[in-house]
């Protein structure tokens, strides 16, 4: 049982974390709350140039974000929310729904007057950004998707559910999923039964290739061709699906392709902003 337990932990660390980097001291962010501070949406902007909005994984937090931040905010006014119950987000919902997601993340666009932006997102992060632009495709001028396809399999969904409690976790765990959050590892297992649910959510996480080809928006579409929980078959039904889609394959890693800190390739990770902006404008000027 403790050998399925740690096999599902690194499964889980794989598919929605990876350990925290230091936020960097060199951009300023300003910080806000959606709503107010007790029962708000959190954020902070930072850099300088036109909007790029980061949404992070479940259980995660914007943090996820800051091994790039400094490389993107030279170009781009960095938007990065925390979901939620997330993080510094007081905003809590009692079950996991996207249409309620996406319309708190829209009210953040919205507050701050952007009407059209770029966006990337991660794992189930990108399932958010899917579902805003199905809602309102002209929000989005480009989209950048890691580790993400229009259906989640059922491995990932046996994950989910069978996902054990906080207090069952190994402390290096506990610490690193505590450390994302205000209120640490209490705030994490609340997040917890919220997570289990995504298991059954076919809703939002099954959508067919017909629902897909609606996003016209340039997508580029980054996926380790060892991933997991997304197999090369699943992935090419999705990129063939989207009308205008580029698609990065990362050779010999799996869903975290692009962070280092869980065995992702060092070069990707390198890489990654300066291929985003070339994609950014590359879509922008087309």
């Amino acid at each position: 049982m403790r050998e399925r337990m740690k096999t599902l932990l690194l499964l889980t660390w794989v598919l929605f974390g990876f350990l925290l980097a230091p936020l960097s001291a060199q951009t300023p962010f300003t910080n806000h709350f959606l709503g107010g501070n007790s029962n708000g949406i959190y954020y902070r902007v930072g850099g300088d140039g036109p909007p790029l909005f980061l949404v992070h994984g479940f259980g995660l937090s914007g943090k996820e974000w800051d091994r790039f931040v400094e490389d993107l905010s030279t170009d781009f006014t960095l938007v990065i929310p925390d979901l939620p119950g997330h993080g510094e987000s007081t905003r809590l919902l009692e079950s996991w729904d996207y249409e309620v997601v996406s319309r708190l993340l829209f009210d953040v666009l919205d507050e701050l007057g952007l009407e059209q932006v770029d966006a990337i997102g991660h794992s189930a992060g990108s399932t958010a950004l899917l579902h805003m632009a199905l809602a309102d495709p002209g929000r989005f001028s480009s989209l950048v998707l890691v580790s993400q396809t229009h259906r989640l399999p059922l491995a990932a969904r046996e994950v989910a559910r069978t996902y054990p409690e906080f207090d069952e976790m190994p402390e290096e765990v506990q610490n690193l999923y505590a450390g994302y959050h205000r209120n640490g590892g209490d705030q994490f297992a609340r997040l917890l039964p919220q997570f289990r649910g995504l298991a059954d959510d076919f809703a939002a996480y099954d959508l067919s290739p017909e629902h897909v080809a609606q996003i016209s928006t340039h997508t580029l579409i980054v996926i380790g061709d060892r991933d997991p929980f997304y197999p090369m078959d699943l992935v090419t039904e999705f990129y063939e699906a989207l009308p205008n889609a580029v698609l990065w394959v990362v050779p010999n890693q799996g869903h975290t392709p692009v962070w280092p800190e869980l065995g992702g390739d060092e070069i990707a990770a390198r890489d990654f902003p300066s291929r985003v902006k070339a994609f950014l404008a590359n879509a922008g000027s087309g």
